[in-house]
């Protein structure tokens, strides 16, 4: 383990351990950066994934749930987000292969009465997750 790596962990420790407020006012630019990505991730990233015959769209305390094609098994990958509209590969019980597939959230947040704008514009990505 380098000297810095080394250094990094004693002052992590430190900080952990109710080191003084020097110490902890020390270390709280180096944690920021090595939780900085973890938690940007988890505040602007949305999941996308099926629940039986649903596909479900999740973004913070929100889910979107509709009807799916009736032979979706599930979602494979999120090629493309681009503000409310996804191009993604799915599977089918029909195809061996995965197929391209594209969801358009507007018109599902518009049936709701949702603010799109609000809705949307804080997700910078969109990963499958299986639900």
């Amino acid at each position: 383990m380098s000297a810095d790596n080394e250094k990094m962990l004693a002052n992590l420790d430190a900080t952990r351990a109710g080191g003084s407020s020097a110490q902890r006012g020390a270390q709280a630019p180096a944690q920021r950066d090595i939780l900085a990505p973890a938690m940007a991730s988890a505040f602007d990233t949305a999941y996308l994934g099926n629940d039986g015959r649903y596909t479900v769209f999740r973004f913070g305390n929100q889910q979107l749930k509709f009807i799916a094609p009736y032979s979706l098994e599930r979602y494979v990958q999120v090629k493309e987000w681009d503000n409310g509209y996804l191009v993604t590969m799915a599977k089918y019980a029909h195809d061996d292969q995965p197929i391209e597939e594209y969801i358009d959230l507007i018109p599902v947040l518009e049936s709701l009465y949702m603010d799109k704008q609000k809705f949307l514009s804080p997700i910078k990505r969109v990963e499958v997750a299986h639900v």
